[in-house]
C-alpha cells in the first residue's frame, strides 16, 4: 500500500499536469489562435464553466460558514470594505480580530 503522502502528490499531479501540460503548449500559439472561431467557442465554454464552478464553490462556502449573525455581519462587512478599495490586508487582519475577539482564540 502506497504511504499517504505519495498518494496525494500522485493526485495533484494527475488533477493539474494535463491542463498545465495544455496551456504550456498553446500559449506561444495563442495569438495566431484567438481569431479562430472554434477556439473562441472553446474559450466561451471553459471561461462559463468556470464562472458556474466558483458560484458553486461560493454557495457551498457561504451555507457552511454563514451560520451566524456575527459571520454574516463581518462577510458583509468585508464586501463592502473591497468595494470602497481598502487594501485587504487591512480586511483581513481586521476580520481575524474581530474572529478572535467575538469566538475566541480557537472557538
Amino acid at each position: 500500500m502506497f504511504p499517504l503522502q505519495e498518494v496525494a502528490m500522485m493526485a495533484t499531479v494527475g488533477v493539474f499536469f494535463s491542463s498545465f501540460f495544455i496551456l504550456v503548449l498553446l500559449i506561444p500559439y495563442h495569438d495566431r489562435l484567438k481569431g479562430v472561431e472554434k477556439v473562441q467557442m472553446m474559450e466561451q465554454g471553459i471561461l462559463g464553466s468556470f464562472i458556474g464552478m466558483l458560484a458553486l464553490v461560493l454557495f457551498n462556502f457561504g451555507r457552511a460558514s454563514l451560520v451566524d449573525t456575527p459571520r454574516i455581519l463581518m462577510a458583509a462587512a468585508a464586501f463592502f470594505a473591497i468595494y470602497k478599495k481598502i487594501s485587504l490586508p487591512y480586511i483581513l487582519l481586521t476580520g481575524g480580530v474581530l474572529s478572535i475577539l467575538i469566538y475566541g482564540f480557537l472557538f
